[in-house]
């Protein structure tokens, strides 16, 4: 039984270590960050990406960073409002330029394009091309959510005096509230507190093969079930509905106008999943409660899925990063700026 022992407690560590190995060789489960190569850059390169500072969700201001994953690679200037965007004239710009905001995430910043090819900076050429002389001040910042931009556009960005300031939701912003929360992350004395996470949460992070057993004990890679999870996406919908009224509100009070857009991630497009939790349900039910208030808003579903269809060759978007390439923020750019020549009223100073 003394030899046994030491053989049993060998054959069973051999045997974890093995399926650990082959489940990472085969990139089962694997996270983002894995899948795109992102941190094994983040060891090598001077990388800083967009982290909370304070109450806000910027990069660091006033620096640089570099993009880097297994598919692309990317130098991004951050000027002081922890943006990616190189425009310091903007608030400089001709009297008879339109000014537009556009505030997001990695999709809206451009994640997976250099910076002419985001797609504020082509719907800004298509406006300019059709006689609308428009200047466009890209806010949008990757792992931001709906929550984070209205602090930032309340505390800094409103002082860029937009005539025009585009919000744009897509389904991340629905995980990113089932781990953050919505307003009630913010603390009065200055500082932000996410959901709590259960205990396990670190073999998650480290482990594989945790991440085989905690999915099949019911879990997913938010480490919730499917009823918790359902609760969460109910309770982002009224979430949602809240922070739109204060965007209205204080789009209103400094006397610009606003546009709400919702988008599908490529991912979506692909595999068409429209009714899915994390497809496009709650996401329509946000816009459906905009056409309620009467807030100005377009869903492009319809649009980038006529024009992309499934993209089974990633002509429009990187197969392991799942972002949108230049091709597919073109054909975005586009539809919201086609969308804006048929609302004359959107392009015009109150």
């Amino acid at each position: 039984m003394k030899i046994r022992i030491p053989y049993l407690a060998f054959v069973t560590v051999s045997f974890l270590l093995l399926a650990e190995v082959s489940l990472r060789i085969l990139g089962w489960n694997s996270t983002y960050m894995e899948r795109s190569g992102s941190w094994v850059k983040q060891l090598v390169t001077p990388l800083s990406g967009s982290k909370p500072e304070g109450q806000f969700h910027i990069f660091s201001r006033n620096t640089w960073t570099l993009f880097s994953t297994s598919e692309f690679e990317y130098r991004y200037d951050i000027n002081a409002l922890g943006v990616r965007e190189n425009k310091d004239s903007f608030l400089q710009s001709p009297d008879n330029a339109y000014r537009i905001l556009t505030l997001g995430d990695s999709f809206t910043e451009g994640v997976g394009a250099d910076y002419p090819y985001s797609w504020p900076r082509v719907m800004e050429g298509s406006l300019n091309k059709a006689g609308i002389q428009t200047e466009v001040f890209n806010a949008g910042v990757s792992g931001s959510d709906i929550w984070y931009l209205f602090r930032h556009l309340k505390n800094e960005l409103f002082k860029l005096k937009p005539d025009l300031i585009i919000v744009a939701l897509n389904n991340s912003d629905i995980t990113d509230y089932t781990i953050r929360g919505g307003n009630e992350r913010f603390e009065k004395d200055g500082g932000v507190t996410f959901r709590k996470q259960p205990w396990w949460r670190f073999l998650y992070r480290v482990s594989h093969l945790a991440r085989a057993v905690i999915k099949a004990c019911g879990y997913n890679g938010l480490l919730m079930t499917e009823r918790e999870e359902s609760a969460y996406v109910a309770s982002f919908i009224k979430d949602t509905q809240s922070v739109s009224d204060d965007f209205q509100t204080l789009a209103d009070s400094i006397g610009c106008s606003i546009l709400f857009i919702t988008h599908p991630v490529p991912s979506q497009l692909k595999y068409v999943e429209p009714d899915s939790i994390y497809g496009y349900l709650a996401i329509s039910e946000i816009s459906y409660y905009w056409n309620q208030k009467g807030y100005s808003n377009i869903n492009l579903w319809d649009g980038l899925s006529e024009n992309i269809r499934e993209d089974w060759s990633f002509r429009y978007s990187w197969p392991v990063d799942k972002h949108f390439n230049s091709d597919g923020y073109q054909i975005m750019g586009n539809l919201v700026a086609d969308s804006l020549k048929q609302k004359p009223e959107l392009l015009t100073r109150h």
